[in-house]
């Protein structure tokens, strides 16, 4: 489907916020009642390219969880924004974020209960310890409501600043695998005369951090005339949080056989309260470091598959890193396949378009794309399958709908909407299909819809075998018997097929090609297990008969009537037809190897699937 952005889209696209009635809107107010906490509990949601064109698939990100969330929501929003899409950066991943405000700031974030303690009034301690059940409120309530609710992807990162950079590293200590990223920004290891800063020395000696990441920001908080070399052999309680978190840093940095991934940076200009931000920053680039694609314009001019092949293998990295699969979002190779069309360098568009087909394979966009290809290129055949994809995914697609007219399709919305056999009324003979090669081991299978090798192109049938009613069955050995005298074998094509196959072919056939095909609104006597296509094969050599035309040939040498090819050929035709209509069974008119038997109207049409054959 064609929605081409600018040449450059992915270097120098321009971010665009979502608008609603003159108003800016960057998130919304979410809310769930917890029975952990036992209260309602808001959260901020930022949902990444939230209600823009509908047109691809919905794409999936990972989840910045930030504690304090009214406080550093808007901030890490918009340098969310800034660092993942605003002028083409990919520097980070689109990442949804979900901020969690306050209704209890001492008690959710302090791991531990305390009666006093150095920056604390007797007021504030009352209700402190209650992070373990604030983690378990976001691990079994928040977390599992965000993921059934928003496009989430696993990889998790959870920020905390203060008291939230304490519980956010209380979380990396005793919950390590709940999240994949965690940033402290300047937290209050001295909480609890420092036990958590003791319990961190033990944990980082004796576990194992392999696949997380920690960015701790140490804010300077110094005391006039002291600085960062004296503050070591500062023993005063104003510089006791500050020394925690040079004694935090110390001892993270003492232990790289831990595997955890980890950096500290000391902003010398910066306070307490204003050390979010840059910290914020600077752990996204490092956490995301091997993000980056850092493309140029001379990438996007290469008329190679240099690109996709560069742009597959970061995102292969991407995948590896982030320990899951992460692909190249559908748009960006929707965008760079027309791209190539529109300069027609048709063989890297049609690479483009397959691709994103093999990605998104449950996209109506991907089929009608490629589609879109096929029709450049003059491929009808191949531009009706795949457009006629799109309308199954999406039956309101009026560009496909549109070309199909122009190719010769008609009504091919009431052909969609064929989703079971037509109703049948009257007397019917309860089925009995046989296997064919149980009753005959000579019968040879060719069963080309379980290959490639059929008019379709593609595997049909799930496995190679063939079968018919009973009676036709007996007729078709009857038939075996005679040939086997004069050194023929039956060569089977296809016997009993169910109905849904039979409306795959009416799907993607088209025009005059449909003689050959059975209109599933009528059903096809090879769903009712009473037609055989087959031809004849040397018994001494194995070798197929050549007749007057290929199996499956939509052509006039598919005629039973058909004058052409040789003497010896319209011979082995006729004979195999004379042998089969002794037998009961009548050639088709259009193809010389298609044979009905007699009594197929006392069948019901049948939509049985092999496997359930017995």
């Amino acid at each position: 489907m064609k929605k081409i952005l600018s040449l450059f889209f992915l270097c120098f696209a321009l971010y665009t916020q979502a608008q609603t009635d003159n108003k800016i809107v960057i998130g919304r107010i979410d809310s769930l009642y917890s029975t952990v906490l036992n209260e309602t509990r808001k959260c901020w949601i930022y949902v990444p390219d939230e209600g823009a064109n509908n047109t691809f698939t919905t794409q999936r990100y990972p989840v910045v969880y930030l504690l304090d969330g009214d406080a550093h929501f808007h901030s890490v929003v918009g340098m969310m924004q800034q660092l993942s899409a605003v002028n083409g950066n990919d520097i980070c991943p689109k990442m949804i974020v979900v901020g969690i405000p306050n209704t209890d700031r001492m008690r959710d974030l302090s791991p531990t209960h305390v009666e006093n303690g150095p920056y604390l009034t007797p007021s504030m301690v009352k209700t402190t310890g209650g992070g373990e059940s604030f983690i378990s409120f976001i691990e079994t309530e928040l977390m599992p409501y965000i993921q059934a609710k928003y496009p989430t992807d696993p990889y998790r990162m959870l920020i905390g600043h203060s008291l939230g950079g304490l519980l956010a590293m209380h979380t990396l200590v005793h919950h390590t695998r709940l999240f994949n990223a965690y940033v402290a920004i300047d937290p209050s290891m001295w909480w609890d005369n420092q036990k958590l800063l003791k319990e961190t020395k033990k944990a980082l000696a004796e576990k194992q951090f392999a696949g997380t990441s920690l960015y701790l920001g140490i804010a300077n908080t110094l005391e006039p005339g002291m600085n960062i070399k004296k503050i070591a052999r500062d023993t005063s309680q104003n510089s006791l949080h500050i020394r925690s978190i040079l004694e935090l840093d110390k001892i993270l940095g003492s232990n790289p056989k831990n595997q955890l991934r980890y950096q500290s940076k000391y902003y010398d200009d910066d306070t307490h309260g204003s050390i979010p931000l840059i910290t914020e920053y600077d752990a996204l680039r490092f956490i995301f470091d091997f993000y980056p694609m850092k493309l140029s314009r001379k990438d996007y001019s290469d008329t190679t598959t240099a690109l996709i092949d560069r742009i597959e293998k970061s995102y292969a990295l991407r995948s590896e890193k982030m320990r899951y699969t992460v692909k190249p979002p559908e748009a960006m190779l929707n965008d760079l396949g027309y791209q190539a069309l529109a300069a027609k360098h048709y063989a890297l568009a049609g690479h483009y378009f397959k691709r994103n087909m093999e990605y998104y394979s449950k996209s109506a966009n991907v089929y009608d794309s490629y589609a879109e290809y096929f029709d450049a290129i003059g491929d009808k055949e191949n531009a009706i399958l795949y457009y006629k994809k799109s309308l199954e995914l999406n039956q309101s697609n009026t560009n496909a709908l549109a070309v199909l007219t122009r190719l010769g399709v008609n009504n091919i919305l009431e052909d969609l909407k064929l989703d079971q056999p037509p109703t049948e009324t009257g007397d019917f003979k309860a089925p009995d299909l046989v296997e064919l090669i149980k009753l005959d081991p000579t019968f040879k299978l060719d069963i080309r819809y379980a290959t490639a090798n059929n008019f379709t192109h593609r595997v049909v049938y799930p496995e190679a075998r063939a079968f018919l009613q009973r009676p036709a069955a007996e007729a078709l050995t009857a038939v075996s018997r005679e040939l086997k005298t004069m050194g023929l074998g039956l060569l089977i094509f296809d016997g009993y097929r169910p109905w849904r196959i039979t409306k795959i072919f009416w799907d993607v056939t088209a025009g005059k090609d449909r003689i050959f095909v059975a209109n599933p609104r009528k059903g096809s006597r090879h769903n009712r297990g009473c037609a055989v296509d087959l031809s004849l094969y040397e018994l001494a050599t194995g070798k197929e008969v050549t007749m007057t035309g290929a199996y499956d040939e939509f052509s006039e040498r598919s005629f039973p009537t058909y004058q052409g090819g040789t003497d010896e050929q319209r011979r082995m035709r006729d004979l195999l037809r004379s042998k089969m209509e002794a037998q009961g069974f009548t050639v088709d008119e259009n193809e010389w190897w298609h044979f009905d038997f007699k009594d197929w109207k006392s069948y019901r049409i049948q939509n049985i699937p092999f496997s359930d054959i017995h």
